[in-house]
């Protein structure tokens, strides 16, 4: 079996798995990439929630921490002793209330001032105390801001103002602050599970650890921006989702919310190649199970399918395939075996067809070859090697039709036909390989097929030897029915003049002997003798004549053979030849059915013949044997043969190369054998003798 190349070439079955793999691969990375933006989505939803949800609760955290101070600041300006340390000034009381009080509300420091926001007393750090002072502490309380944040040597404070009444009289002030530093952040941190910073506007900012890389950098890029409760800043740089806002109740203070994804990555990236991981497990499983499913599904039905092909191929029509299966393989098997009983009917049909083909041509009475159109032998019969004496075989078909040892004079008329296109029907042909010389039919014309296109030739190659015997034996038989006829009058015109020429001459003759004249005159004598002689010659031919015309009626009788023989040969006088005439009889019964008579007038004209034809000292010979159910009656001479120019005209009336004689002995032994039906062949060869077989 041939193959291309290319996936065209690919066999089904590899097809098959490679489909399969192929839509379990594809499925899974489409799976993997399906699963992983949908999680990547859902992180990102996750991230930008949890980074909403982180801001607001710094915000909560911060409103929380503010009404708490504030919440405390409150209550502390209105213990009683507050107010009356600040209202009778007792300044180291004051103090010490006050310092009573920080620790355990986790203020970082207090102070009470006056209206003119000098201070009276304080707890806590003296500078941070003295720097509010600074910043008019009181006047921000009167101006509507009782909250607000300081800037105190770049660290953040968050102050509340209450004031510290006495009948509803400010007699004072009460200033608490927080810083919100690292111990502020931290649990903020905790609660919200992210990163928080927070930032003075563009003067200072607070951190729980160290600045890194990513947070230096969003610094850098949002610090000195001015921010708003409608303008809040998010993105994400590298593996930091981060959000800048404000805090509605302190516009001044930035918080910064950070969520680190980079953990979220590690796992998403573990997912990653678990899913690869997995999908290749999956490919492997998937393959096993291709193969384990092109096996017990593809492969064994498609073997039977393979192996009857295969039978089918080497000839076995006989072979039945499985038909009991339920599925395509099922159907295919239906179809396939529907298929191969159509084909075992045009088969045996085929066949039939063939073996009655093949009948009619080893029986047609015709050689027949058939070749190619490169001239190569493709098909012949049996007749055609046996008129031929060609041997051929299978070996033979194939070969051009100049290398299968045809006849010379068949060759060249091919060769002709082939280079030239010029066929032939009916070109009457004698063959060199033939020993007898047998005279052929030839026909070649081109093969054509159903639509007239030409496939070949045809040669037919038919012996009509026997034809052209008819035809010659008719034409004689023309020629000596009218020469006959004509044989036939002038016979009787001339016998009975003949008659009685010879006997007034006998008559003359007997008269001249009684005078005694022949003796005086033996001259005389001679010439009624010669005159005598001729006359009985001329009697002779013309009973020939009358012999060739009148019609042969045989009787057959019970003969013996070597009687019968010896009776022929008795007629010719040895003592008058110098031939030998030998008689030969090799028959395995003494008598024999035929017309002696007849028989022996054949048999002396042919004898005479031969002994005409031999020269002295030669033997002729007259055989009698048994070929077959024919008794063979055999005259056979060492002469010189008969030429081929005398072989067309040897049965014509009257036709002789002999100084004397009618060339009516042939013609007369033919109308005898004619009246027996029975065979009469003459055998020739220049140089070597005449051989002729009567068959009786």
């Amino acid at each position: 079996m041939k193959h291309g190349h290319g996936f065209r070439s690919t066999r089904i079955s590899v097809r098959v798995i490679l489909a399969f793999l192929g839509l379990v691969l594809f499925q899974g990375i489409i799976s993997i990439i399906g699963v992983s933006w949908i999680i990547q989505r859902a992180n990102e939803e996750s991230f930008e929630n949890e980074i909403r949800r982180t801001v607001d609760s710094v915000r909560a955290y911060t409103d929380d921490a503010i009404r708490d101070i504030k919440v405390k600041t409150s209550l502390l300006a209105g213990q009683k002793k507050v107010i009356d340390y600040t209202d009778y000034s007792l300044y180291n009381l004051l103090s010490q209330e006050l310092s009573l009080f920080r620790i355990p509300m986790r203020i970082d420091a207090i102070s009470v001032l006056r209206p003119d926001s000098s201070i009276i007393a304080y707890s806590g750090e003296s500078y941070v105390v003295r720097l509010a002072e600074t910043h008019s502490i009181v006047r921000n309380f009167l101006e509507g801001t009782p909250i607000f944040l300081l800037n105190i040597e770049n660290r953040i404070y968050l102050w509340v103002v209450s004031p510290i009444l006495r009948e509803k009289i400010p007699i004072g002030y009460l200033a608490s602050a927080i810083q919100l530093d690292r111990t502020f952040l931290r649990p903020l941190e905790v609660a919200v599970g992210a990163r928080v910073m927070f930032s003075l506007k563009n003067q200072a900012f607070v951190s729980t650890g160290l600045l890194d890389r990513i947070t230096i950098h969003i610094l850098e890029r949002y610090y000195k921006k001015e921010l708003t409760s409608q303008s809040d800043i998010s993105g994400r740089i590298e593996s930091l989702v981060y959000k800048a806002t404000v805090i509605p109740s302190l516009p001044e203070l930035y918080a910064y919310c950070f969520i680190d994804t980079a953990e979220y990555h590690a796992l998403f990236r573990q997912y990653t190649y678990f899913s690869i991981g997995f999908l290749f497990l999956v490919i492997i499983m998937a393959t096993i199970l291709a193969i384990l499913f092109y096996r017990v599904t593809f492969f064994v039905p498609l073997g039977l399918f393979m192996y009857a092909v295969q039978k089918i191929a080497s000839g076995d029509l006989s072979y039945r395939i499985d038909t009991t299966m339920e599925d395509e393989f099922g159907d295919l098997a239906l179809a396939f075996e529907d298929m191969m009983e159509k084909i075992r009917i045009r088969e045996q049909r085929i066949k039939e067809l063939g073996n009655y083909n093949a009948l009619i041509l080893e029986n047609v009475p015709a050689g027949i070859m058939t070749f190619d159109l490169e001239n190569r032998l493709s098909a012949y019969n049996e007749k055609f090697t046996q008129l031929t004496n060609l041997s051929l075989s299978t070996a033979s078909i194939g070969q051009v039709y100049s290398q299968i040892g045809l006849p010379v004079q068949l060759e060249q008329v091919l060769t002709e036909v082939f280079r030239e296109k010029r066929y032939v029907s009916f070109k009457e042909l004698i063959l060199d390989s033939v020993s007898d010389k047998r005279i052929f039919s030839l026909t070649l014309v081109p093969l054509l097929s159903e639509g007239k296109e030409e496939v070949g030739t045809l040669l037919v190659l038919l012996d009509i030897t026997k034809e052209k015997e008819l035809e010659q034996k008719l034409a004689l038989s023309s020629r000596m029915a009218a020469v006959g006829e004509m044989v036939a009058g002038v016979a009787h015109q001339l016998r009975n003049p003949l008659a009685v020429m010879k006997m007034s001459f006998e008559l003359l003759q007997e008269r001249l002997d009684a005078v005694a004249i022949a003796k005086r005159d033996p001259e005389t004598k001679k010439l009624m003798q010669a005159v005598i002689y001729e006359l009985d010659t001329l009697g002779k031919v013309v009973s020939n004549f009358l012999d060739f015309t009148r019609p042969f009626f045989m009787h057959k009788q019970e003969t013996n053979i070597s009687v019968f023989l010896k009776e022929v040969c008795s007629s010719f006088q040895k003592e008058e030849h110098r031939v030998s005439l030998r008689i030969v009889v090799d028959v395995p019964r003494e008598s024999y059915s035929f017309d002696p008579i007849l028989i022996g007038q054949a048999l002396r004209n042919l004898i005479q013949n031969a002994i005409d034809a031999s020269q002295d000292g030669n033997e002729v010979y007259l055989r009698a044997y048994q070929e077959e159910n024919s008794l063979v009656l055999e005259v056979e001479d060492h002469g010189p043969g008969i030429p081929d120019e005398v072989m067309k005209r040897i049965f014509e009336p009257f036709y002789t190369t002999k100084t004397h004689g009618t060339g009516l002995g042939l013609s007369i032994v033919h109308r005898i054998m004619d009246v027996h039906g029975k065979k009469f062949e003459l055998f020739t060869k220049p140089g070597e003798g005449t051989r002729v077989r009567l068959l009786l």
